[in-house]
């Protein structure tokens, strides 16, 4: 956050409720530069009862070689 001078700063530190450590699948699919991948994580984000019971999912499509 920046004060209304726009010289400082401010960092927020902390947890934020965030789990710790979380285990998850993956998927990762590809032919020649076409490369598909999908990760689910079936527990919750955030500590227990401490934030929203979510869950989190990503999908997403690379093209191009390494």
């Amino acid at each position: 956050k920046w004060d209304q001078g726009g010289d400082h700063k401010q960092k927020l530190k902390g947890d934020f409720n965030l789990t710790e450590f979380r285990v998850g699948y993956s998927l990762y699919l590809g032919y020649d530069d076409i490369n598909f991948y999908a990760r689910y994580f079936p527990n919750s984000a955030f500590k227990e009862n401490r934030g929203p019971d979510v869950n989190t999912v990503g999908v997403g499509l690379a093209i191009g070689g390494f």
